[in-house]
């Protein structure tokens, strides 16, 4: 269990927290929907890589880390962050939570139909 959680915590540190910190800086100089374009385009390269090499980099375990660490990274620096800035930014004050509400039901109900 403590091996578990220590792993869990060095991905959190190479991956998802630059990520975020990363994303606050880059959001208004890169814009929202562009740095979701490139979070996403990066995200696939990533995942095509680890898919189609999975066999190879496993033998190599550090190679892993770093390649899954970056797909940790890059999904903060776009998807994950720009999830929830868009439609906070997208409706008026007095109807933000019922409007936020319905626009991550719609993203789970894409993410079921595909």
């Amino acid at each position: 269990m403590y091996n578990i959680s220590l792993g869990n915590f060095v991905l959190a540190l190479m991956g998802p927290i630059p990520g975020y910190c990363l994303s606050v800086f880059l959001i208004d100089l890169v814009g929202r929907k562009k740095l979701q374009y490139i979070g996403f385009i990066l995200l696939f390269i990533i995942y095509q890589i680890l898919g189609g090499l999975f066999y190879d980099i496993v033998d190599v375990s550090n190679l892993f880390i770093v390649i899954y660490s970056f797909a940790g990274f890059f999904m903060c620096l776009g998807p994950y962050t720009t999830t929830y800035v868009i439609p906070s930014e997208c409706f008026k004050t007095k109807y933000r939570s019922t409007s936020y509400g319905i626009a991550s039901a719609m993203g789970k109900l894409g993410a079921i139909l595909s």
